[in-house]
């Protein structure tokens, strides 16, 4: 398939996202709760991407979430939405959108920052998970420190390679920003 850029977020005691994931996310084998920053790519040169990413995340200073609410998207996902900091992660997404990666944003859709809860066949049974994690009442923070460059397999069944990158290893951005025109 090609590399994503991801946040996983420290959640402390993730067993609800977890039980939700493994029921109803056919990826929560592949890899764990997570924040897309970048969307699979087709197959780039490693190297590339990751002095990419590294030159833009050393500016980001590390920045606190939480995660609450909950919305369904366009292609029956479920999300838990990142209620505070979503500004700084589109920050984020829209700088690493640049350079190299700049061919391969998807302007069709809009980027709402989420960890994926579940994807459904329908809307009936998307609405059954949903009543389930409203009464789960999912509430999470946590402190964004660094970002995981990964490849994934041709098939998605496998992610089998992962580089950290911290946040703010050079000049500090504490607010969010705009891609640059």
């Amino acid at each position: 398939m090609g590399y994503a850029v991801v946040i996983f977020p420290e959640l402390g005691d993730a067993s609800k996202i977890q039980e939700l994931r493994r029921k109803y996310d056919p990826y929560s084998n592949v890899i764990a709760p997570h924040i897309t920053l970048v969307f699979p790519t087709p197959e780039m040169d490693r190297a590339v991407v990751v002095n990419h990413v590294m030159e833009i995340v050393r500016d980001f200073a590390p920045f606190t979430i939480r995660l609450k609410r909950l919305t369904k998207s366009f292609d029956n996902w479920l999300f838990l939405c990142v209620e505070q900091g979503s500004e700084r992660i589109i920050g984020l997404h829209d700088r690493l959108y640049t350079g190299v990666l700049e061919q391969h944003l998807r302007t069709d859709i809009p980027y709402i920052p989420h960890i994926g809860l579940g994807l459904f066949p329908n809307d009936r049974e998307l609405q059954t998970a949903e009543s389930k994690a409203r009464a789960m009442n999912l509430i999470y923070e946590s402190t964004i420190r660094s970002t995981h460059v990964i490849h994934l397999t041709d098939d998605l069944s496998e992610c089998d390679w992962t580089k950290e990158l911290p946040l703010g290893q050079g000049t500090r951005i504490k607010g969010p920003l705009k891609k640059e025109q």
